[in-house]
């Protein structure tokens, strides 16, 4: 039972490891999304809008 418990509680730390990393991604990438938003990148179009597609993805799956 103890190796059981064990185990959960790891799997458990490694579910909120992962949460924390995507947290930590979104914010990341907001931060990036702001700076292209106010530059005047030649590709800034290109790049704002693959920022939000992977700040999707990542919030999606977050969520999931």
């Amino acid at each position: 039972m103890n190796d059981k418990s064990d185990y959960e509680a790891h799997l458990n730390r490694s579910l909120d490891d992962v949460f924390d990393l995507l947290a930590r991604e979104i914010a990341r990438l907001k931060e990036s999304l702001e700076t292209y938003r106010l530059s005047d990148h030649p590709n800034r179009q290109e790049i704002i809008r693959w920022h939000i597609r992977t700040l999707d993805e990542r919030q999606d799956a977050l969520e999931q």
